[in-house]
């Protein structure tokens, strides 16, 4: 079942936190089909890390569907 409202942060190759030109780290959110996009961005590899929400229990990751592989990690929402 997807989950609209999701927060999606963009990282580089190691995890780290990708900026936007304000120093704003690269978040985004799904949609009601549970979809996410990050606009404009160069060719390369990058990381997605999904904050889990509230109220939710987490289960098993999948890759997206440009391939890729689940790397499972506990984040506080509040920290990013």
């Amino acid at each position: 079942i997807p989950i609209a409202g999701v927060r999606m942060l963009l990282g580089d190759l190691n995890g780290n936190p990708i900026y936007d030109q304000f120093r704003n780290p690269r978040i985004t959110y799904t949609d009601a089909n549970g979809y996410y996009v990050f606009d404009g961005l160069e060719a390369g590899l990058y990381t997605v890390r999904q904050i889990q929400p509230t109220d939710y229990i987490d289960s098993i990751d999948m890759a997206g569907t440009t391939s890729g592989f689940p790397i499972n990690l506990n984040i506080n929402p509040g920290s990013v």
